[in-house]
């Protein structure tokens, strides 16, 4: 009698637990990857939707990407930054760094990440990286 129980309550158990997961969406959009070359382009993007950037970077230079002012951040929100070292072991070897974002309502702002060295603040960015983003 204990094992038609167990099995019951088991089975039960598997369903709510198939009920409580989150199933894909018609909504659902897949994070947008984008490069150094998509620099200037205008993009529309769905609410929700993460964007990730990744961009050419060489520490060794003194050299990295910062997040410039001005971007709205109710309509687009920096998630995570972070540097990927070279896979070569050659000294001097330039790496990336891969910038996350997600949306977060329906707008329009410009997203800007200036290649620059933290320790110069009145040089120029050697090389900038923009978008402009519509959310829907």
């Amino acid at each position: 009698m204990r094992l038609p129980a167990f099995l019951l309550l088991t089975l039960s158990a598997s369903a709510l637990i198939a009920c409580a997961s989150p199933t894909p969406t018609a909504t659902s959009v897949p994070p947008l990857t984008l490069t150094d070359t998509d620099s200037g382009k205008s993009l529309t993007l769905a609410v929700g939707q993460t964007l990730v950037v990744t961009l050419a970077s060489n520490r060794t230079t003194g050299y990295s990407w910062a997040l410039a002012a001005g971007q709205d951040q109710s309509v687009l929100k920096l998630r995570d930054s972070q540097y990927q070292a070279p896979s070569t072991l050659m000294p001097g070897a330039g790496g990336q760094e891969l910038w996350t974002f997600t949306t977060l309502a329906a707008g329009s702002t410009t997203l800007t990440l200036n290649y620059a060295r933290p320790f110069e603040p009145a040089a120029p960015p050697a090389r900038t990286f923009t978008l402009s983003l519509t959310v829907k």
